[in-house]
């Protein structure tokens, strides 16, 4: 029996972090608006969501190592971008609170 086109069995679960990033990769393109750093943690989200793709293409070929070297990589990069993500949300907060008082200081003396 030809067994060429049949689906491999993967019976080894590797969280590669694919939904981790998607989520922030969208919420950086998103917060892009707000604050231009946001930009660098939508490119490391690529970046993961690159290495995310390629651990079960790598189990596929029945490379564990190589998935989970990718599977660590994509965690980074995940890790990253939520760093980023994270300073681009306190950064806009603290121009919020900054512009605010600045804004009402100009209204109240007007």
């Amino acid at each position: 029996m030809n067994k060429i086109n049949q689906q491999k069995n993967i019976n080894i679960i590797i969280n590669d972090g694919m939904t981790k990033n998607v989520i922030v990769t969208i919420l950086n393109f998103v917060m892009c608006c707000c604050v231009y750093i946001t930009f660098f943690g939508f490119i490391t989200g690529l970046i993961g969501i690159y290495h995310s793709n390629q651990v079960k293409t790598k189990l596929l070929m029945d490379d564990q190592l190589g998935a989970q070297s990718s599977a660590n990589d994509a965690n980074l990069w995940g890790n990253i971008s939520i760093g980023i993500l994270l300073f681009g949300f306190i950064v806009y907060i603290f121009i919020l609170v900054f512009y605010g008082f600045f804004l009402f200081d100009e209204l109240y003396y007007y």
